[in-house]
């Protein structure tokens, strides 16, 4: 087996991984108080009387489900656009991960997974929302959806960080033992058609999965804390953000962003390496550091061994811009022996 870092390196770099996380979402989350004020009054405002003697469950729970579309497909656009954007017009192509030919998917398998991820956005998920996850959440706190209850940031961070424990731990091994060999034939195979991710294939997989790696690992925390529909929103878009960026095919590593906390490249390149070879790196690079299932990863030298090998090839014609010496001339091409060429072939008589 090849050696793996000491505790001594991956520890720490855990623990501030997991710290920046649960602190930038817990930060965005009571920033973004407002949105939920607003929501809720045009909510009771415009939609609640068009309910009345319409519908007969509990209108929190169409409120819940209104609020939590909203947040899904606002950040599944933003970031899903922003790399279509960037694939389509060639933007920001040296943080892109090579790909080969072979790795691309074919246009028959995007179209099939964006008409998949429209149903389950606008059918399958809002019914769920109002039917079973309102309830639920009505259930464990029954001021979840009231405004004067929307949490501080001393309730929303514990409430995060519950959520993000939860869901790593529960993707590890979920997503562990879809690799098995019966599981991964019937199931998890479809989610691996994407060799060379996009980011809109994050969410391409099979029902079941669907439901066991990420409905219940996403919402478990919540129901545990008794999360308030605004905790739910904001705990929503920021795992999204994570796991779009992680499917991007793109590692911003050593850009600005990526210094400041803001990015999630390093998952972006193990997860990256886990489509193109599927060979282990099942989840948290520190979860496999522990299990022992980075073999492949670490045989390779890890995160700069990957970035190394996978870093885009030079564009035909480049040069490179720090050396100081131009390039040399081809042999036979020197000015003096292209006029003595062009004189004979069109000598001149005087």
């Amino acid at each position: 087996r090849p050696p793996y870092p000491p505790a001594s390196e991956v520890v720490p770099r855990f623990i501030i991984s997991f710290l920046r996380f649960t602190l930038l979402t817990a930060i965005f989350g009571v920033a973004s108080r407002p949105a939920f004020e607003w929501l809720h009054a045009t909510f009771e405002q415009h939609l609640l009387p068009l309910l009345e003697g319409r519908f007969h469950g509990h209108p929190s729970d169409v409120l819940f489900a209104i609020g939590l579309t909203l947040a899904v497909n606002t950040t599944y656009t933003v970031v899903n656009g922003f790399f279509a954007v960037c694939d389509r017009w060639k933007l920001l192509q040296h943080y892109k991960l090579a790909r080969t030919a072979a790795q691309e998917p074919s246009p028959e398998l995007v179209a099939a997974t964006l008409r998949k991820e429209a149903f389950a956005h606008f059918v399958t998920a809002p019914i769920i929302m109002i039917f079973i996850a309102g309830p639920f959440f009505r259930w464990s706190n029954p001021a979840a959806a009231d405004v004067d209850a929307l949490p501080s940031f001393s309730k929303l961070w514990p409430t995060i960080v519950t959520c993000h424990a939860i869901n790593d731990v529960w993707f590890y091994f979920g997503h562990r033992l879809l690799h098995s060999p019966v599981l991964y034939k019937a199931i998890h195979k479809r989610h691996h058609s994407y060799i060379g991710t996009r980011s809109f294939a994050a969410e391409y997989a099979h029902e079941v999965e669907d439901v066991f790696t990420a409905y219940l690992p996403y919402l478990l925390g919540l129901f545990v804390t008794g999360a308030h529909f605004h905790t739910v929103n904001v705990w929503f878009m920021c795992r999204l953000c994570e796991t779009y960026e992680a499917h991007s095919g793109y590692c911003f590593h050593g850009s600005l962003p990526q210094r400041c906390g803001l990015t999630f490249s390093r998952y972006a390149a193990h997860h990256d390496f886990h489509h193109t070879g599927n060979r282990g790196s099942f989840g948290n690079e520190f979860l496999d550091w522990l299990c022992g299932t980075d073999d492949a990863w670490y045989a390779m030298g890890g995160h700069d061994g990957y970035i190394a090998k996978k870093a885009p090839p030079p564009q035909r014609g480049a040069t490179d811009v720090d050396s100081e010496s131009p390039p040399p001339r081809r042999a036979g091409k020197s000015p003096a022996r292209a006029r003595a060429r062009r004189r004979d072939a069109f000598p001149v008589s005087l």
